[in-house]
């Protein structure tokens, strides 16, 4: 073998090791990256997915083979600044996603590496990779737990009430639920993942404060009911508790006028 040949195959195996380096990964960082990702209502999950199609901005599935690190570490942090140098890409991105610009993310370039080595992870997978489970991906029996938590036939663990006392939804109960608090039918798909699950987390207005601030959910809880409401917002048409209430208000104001004029002919009767 020639000693050019021997030089060359001795470039390649540095490029090859130097590129398995870079994208090896080691699991603390995926892990800690994969906490940064799905942050609640903060983290990049909240515009993006890993192999589950674009968002509010784009799938990252496969980000790491069709981006230079350097440039993506660059558009994390400045994206308005890259968009605005003309860099074609930024420019594309920009316009593809109807002119939504992503904020500066404030990042250190430790917790940069630990996204990065999360995406490098989820990129060697051949299924979505996502560390949140969504509302929609509950199974029957989690939607059947969250429908019996929101109404009030299974106890929270930790002793709150249930949240037909404040809210309704549709087909939540024949009598339909309380008027305290807004009608919760299509909670899911008005406020979306990104803020149903801080809300049903942070229990943060006075009145959820007071009722739930020393009893809060479980997580299991918390995902149970997200689940049961993500399911009732499937159907698209509009509650109608108004006929139902009305028949049973009817039905108990019957009953009412019925015991009164038994308790007058009660009494005309004694006094004969």
């Amino acid at each position: 073998m020639s000693s050019r040949m021997v030089f060359r195959i001795s470039i390649l195996a540095l490029a090859m090791a130097a590129t398995a380096k870079a994208q090896s990964v080691s699991p603390s960082e995926m892990d800690l990256g994969s906490k940064l990702f799905s942050l609640r209502g903060k983290g990049c999950s909240a515009c993006h997915s890993i192999g589950k199609g674009d968002k509010t901005g784009p799938d990252l599935k496969g980000l790491t083979g069709r981006r230079q690190k350097d440039w993506v570490e660059r558009f994390v942090k400045a994206p308005r600044d890259v968009i605005a140098s003309g860099d074609p890409v930024a420019v594309e991105l920009f316009r593809k996603f109807k002119g939504v610009e992503m904020a500066n993310q404030e990042l250190s370039a430790a917790e940069f590496e630990q996204l990065w080595a999360y995406w490098v992870h989820c990129d060697a997978q051949e299924e979505a990779c996502h560390p949140d489970k969504w509302g929609t991906d509950a199974t029957e029996e989690e939607i059947a737990q969250g429908k019996a938590l929101f109404r009030g036939t299974k106890s929270l663990q930790k002793g709150g009430p249930s949240c037909l006392g404040c809210h309704n939804v549709r087909g939540a109960s024949l009598w339909g639920g309380g008027s305290v608090g807004p009608d919760l039918t299509f909670a899911y798909a008005r406020l979306g993942e990104n803020q149903l699950v801080p809300a049903l987390e942070e229990m943060s207005t006075p009145a959820m404060k007071a009722l739930y601030g020393k009893a809060p959910l479980t997580e299991d809880e918390q995902y149970q009911i997200k689940a049961y409401l993500a399911n009732v917002a499937r159907d698209g048409s509009m509650p109608r508790p108004d006929a139902t209430s009305f028949l049973y208000l009817g039905l108990e104001g019957m009953g009412i006028l019925l015991g009164l004029a038994f308790i007058l002919l009660s009494r005309k009767r004694g006094n004969a």
